[in-house]
This record gives structure tokens, C-alpha cells and sequence, in this order.
């Protein structure tokens, strides 16, 4: 008796850093969670609290941070090691654990019914209501998640992963302002909240203030820094997305594709990927990145939608979109537009621009070059004989000045402009349909070396000659 009372005596100091390490939920403080658990477990293996504390500290960091879970999480986790008593936190922890393993596993309509039942049990906790709402995120249901996220952080306002993930899902809902102030207000943010911030800030078009706060995010992004898997996806994701807006589609490929062979495990954050590539004419690389996402992810849930008609758009198809809202800025309102001219022409994308309050926003060049085709008179603005072979990585801007000099009449101008934009951006497929068209307008016949690119990188295209 007086040496069990000894060690609880020692233990108990390390019991309550364990919890307020779950709780932090950084991928920092999950992973000193899981090393503080197995201490506990080594000095008592009947320590069924520590046990539970490992599940779900090695589930945490699945879901969240991309890591492979270990045999010992597996274990507890799944069931297989039953609980021996424990009180009612450990029992919730181990369920909890156990959806979210599921939700890790592609199986978020089991991980649903898991978590709910976990939740009956256990209402006064957080950690059943978060495994609830990461499931129902999976599954599509945003709403759903949302309200499970309100209740986890009201029941449990010390557990902060409910209220990154609220921000996450708040910004899929289209609501960026809220999901901006739920991220300034978290204490000590870790590198994915301020990654989060960073892609909300995109989306409310703010991101030109808060220099050192970029310049702080560029230092943490420093590969040598990072460890975690969705950690180094999400920082090549951002240097892409960045590099896209400021006309570098160069290195815009270049980081997407880091962002890809990541081999992240976030659907959403494969799906972000996914656009990217396909909105740089990687439509190849998309198509493979949305089927992996699509294993660990039902098609429904709204960014895998979104990427999936990314690709379709891509490859030349006019597809139906999926439910509003669109996904956030900047690659959003790009779609947007894409969408509008492939499905109505000219005059619906004009409808679009007016109702987003005009052609431009000044946020990205991309989407602004090719609304302006909705302006009147844009078919006369078409750029003189050759502008396009002087340009450097604007493939866009040969398809935009493509489309202008064939709404103007000049047949041979479109010609030249359209084989200048036959890869290296998200409506090339559609480039080649013009180009091809034109030519046969002209009757002439294509040199069929000049679709070699984009055989290479959208091999699914549908106007690809035979």
C-alpha cells in the first residue's frame, strides 16, 4: 500500500501534463503525450487512463498530422486490449480513439455511428463530440460537424483541436471572418493554425497586410523545420498557391508537385492539391490525386467534389457543379469564372463577374485576364501577330488573347495565339478544341507534335486529335 501510494504521488504530476498536452492538441504536444503515456504504462501496465491517453493521442496525430499510427495505439484503439475498468475520461478516450481510427481509415460512416454512441455515453465530453465531427467533416456533412464543434467547444473550451477544426469547417462553409477570429483567439497557434489563418486570409483577400506575420510563416515553412507529414504538404501547397498568383506557374508546378509526393492523408488537403495541379494543367496528376482521396473519403465530401470537377473541367468536360459554396480564394473564384465560360460562353461569364461586383479584384491575375472577356468590346483588345511566343510562362494570357481575337474575327491571329497555350494551365484541353476548330476553319492541318505536352499531362483530354 505505501508503495502504490508512492507512486501515484509521482505519477499524478505526470498524469495532469499529459492531459493538458491532449488537450494543447499541437502535433508537438500529442507526440510528448504519447511519450508521457507510455512512461506511465511502464510504471503501471494496468493503468488504464494512460492507456486510453496513448489511443488517443496516436489517433490525434493520424487524423491531424499525418502519422502512422503504431501497433500499441492499434490496439487499445480497435479494442483488442479491453479496457480493465477506468474511469469514465478513459473510456471516452479509448471510443473516441476508436472513431476516430476509423475516420483515419476511410470509414467515416462507421466512425459516425461510433462516435454517437460514445456521445450518449459520455455528453459532458469534448474529445466523443470532436471524433463525431471529424467523421461527419468526412462524410460531407459540413453543418452536422459544425454543431458537434460548438458543443465540443462550449462542453470543453481548454481542448483546443475542436476549435482549429471549427475554423477549418467554418471556412468550408464559406464563413472565413468567423474562422479568422476563432484562429487570432487561439493561445500559442502551432504551425497548422497559422497555416489555416494564412489560407483564411486568402480567402477574405487580406493577405497583402501582416508582412512579418508572412515572413514568420515563410520561416516555419523552412523544409528543414518540418516533420509532419501534412505539415510539409500544407507549407509546398502555400509557396504554390503563392507562386500561382504572382505569375510563376514554374515554380507553382514545382511546389504542387512537393505537395503531392508528400503523400499526405487529409483529403481536404489532397483535394486543395488536386486543384492546384489541375488549375496548372497537371490534370494527370490531379485525376490520381482525387482517386487517393477518394479512399479515404466519400466523393461527396464538398472539396473532393469540387477537385473532381477541377478535373472534369479540365479535361475538357462541362460538368454539373457541386453544391455552393465555391472552395475559398484564391483558386475559388478562379473556378468560378472557368466554369462560367466553358457552360455559357462569353455572356454567362459576363453574368458572373457582374454579380462577384466586377471583372476584376485585383487578388489574381489568372481569374482577372480571363473575366474581362465578359467586357464589352473585349473581342477588340486582341494582342498583336507573335505577343504570345514573346511571352515567358503566361500560357493563360495566350489562351485569354486567343479567345479575343476569335470573338474579334481573326481567324489566323487565334490560331497563332491558341498554339501558344496548349499546356501549363487549367483550360489548355479547351484550348486545343479552339485550335483545332480554327484550323480546320482555315483548312489547314495541325502538326500533331504540338499536342505532345498536353498528351503528357492530360492524356483524358477530349480534344486531344486522334
Amino acid at each position: 500500500m505505501v508503495v502504490a501510494r508512492q507512486r501515484r504521488r509521482q505519477t499524478e504530476p505526470m498524469r495532469v501534463v499529459l492531459l493538458g498536452e491532449l488537450d494543447a492538441g499541437s502535433c508537438g504536444e500529442l507526440r510528448r503525450a504519447q511519450v508521457l503515456a507510455r512512461r506511465l504504462m511502464l510504471s503501471d501496465a494496468r493503468d488504464d487512463e494512460a492507456r486510453a491517453a496513448l489511443a488517443l493521442a496516436g489517433a490525434l496525430l493520424a487524423v491531424d498530422c499525418g502519422l502512422p499510427l503504431t501497433k500499441d495505439v492499434v490496439d487499445v484503439a480497435s479494442g483488442t486490449a479491453e479496457m480493465i475498468g477506468g474511469d469514465e475520461r478513459a473510456r471516452s478516450d479509448a471510443a473516441s480513439a476508436r472513431a476516430l481510427l476509423r475516420v483515419a481509415s476511410g470509414e467515416p460512416t462507421a466512425a459516425i455511428a461510433e462516435a454517437e454512441a460514445v456521445v450518449a455515453r459520455a455528453p459532458g465530453l469534448p474529445q466523443p463530440l470532436y471524433a463525431l465531427a471529424r467523421a461527419r467533416a468526412r462524410a460531407g456533412d459540413l453543418v452536422g460537424a459544425s454543431r458537434a464543434l460548438e458543443a465540443a467547444m462550449v462542453i470543453g473550451p481548454a481542448f483546443l483541436p475542436a476549435r482549429l477544426a471549427w475554423a477549418e469547417v467554418r471556412l468550408d462553409l464559406g464563413d472565413p471572418g468567423t474562422a479568422a477570429e476563432t484562429l487570432r483567439a487561439l493561445p500559442n497557434p502551432d504551425l497548422r493554425a497559422r497555416l489555416l489563418l494564412d489560407e483564411v486570409e486568402r480567402a477574405r483577400g487580406t493577405t497583402g497586410a501582416g508582412g512579418a506575420a508572412a515572413a514568420e510563416l515563410d520561416a516555419a515553412c523552412d523544409p528543414s523545420r518540418l516533420t509532419d507529414t501534412l505539415e510539409v504538404a500544407a507549407c509546398a501547397l502555400r509557396d504554390a498557391t503563392r507562386a500561382r498568383v504572382a505569375g510563376d506557374r514554374t515554380r507553382a508546378r514545382a511546389s504542387a508537385i512537393a505537395a503531392a509526393e508528400a503523400a499526405p492523408t487529409d483529403p481536404r488537403l489532397l483535394a486543395e492539391i488536386a486543384q492546384l495541379l489541375a488549375e496548372l494543367g497537371a490534370v494527370d496528376r490531379a485525376a490520381a490525386l482525387v482517386t487517393h482521396a477518394e479512399r479515404l473519403a466519400p466523393p461527396q465530401m464538398p472539396a473532393l467534389a469540387w477537385a473532381a470537377f477541377g478535373v472534369a473541367l479540365g479535361r475538357g468536360r462541362t460538368p454539373p457543379q457541386p453544391a455552393s459554396p465555391f472552395p475559398p480564394a484564391p483558386e475559388g473564384p478562379l473556378l468560378e469564372v472557368r466554369a462560367a465560360l466553358a457552360a455559357g460562353g462569353v455572356g454567362a461569364l459576363a453574368a458572373v463577374t457582374t454579380h462577384a461586383g466586377g471583372a476584376t479584384n485585383g487578388g489574381d491575375p489568372d481569374r482577372d485576364a480571363l473575366a474581362r472577356l465578359g467586357e464589352p468590346g473585349s473581342g477588340a483588345q486582341a494582342a498583336p501577330p507573335g505577343a504570345a511566343a514573346q511571352r515567358d510562362d503566361e500560357p493563360l494570357r495566350a489562351y485569354v488573347d486567343g479567345l479575343r481575337a476569335r470573338l474579334a474575327g481573326n481567324l489566323p491571329l487565334a490560331a497563332e495565339q491558341f498554339s501558344h497555350a496548349l499546356a501549363g494551365h487549367g483550360d489548355a484541353c479547351r484550348a486545343a478544341g479552339e485550335y483545332g476548330a480554327i484550323l480546320r476553319a482555315l483548312k489547314r492541318k495541325p502538326d500533331a507534335r504540338v499536342f505532345s505536352a498536353l498528351r503528357a499531362e492530360n492524356a483524358g483530354c477530349v480534344n486531344l486529335p486522334r
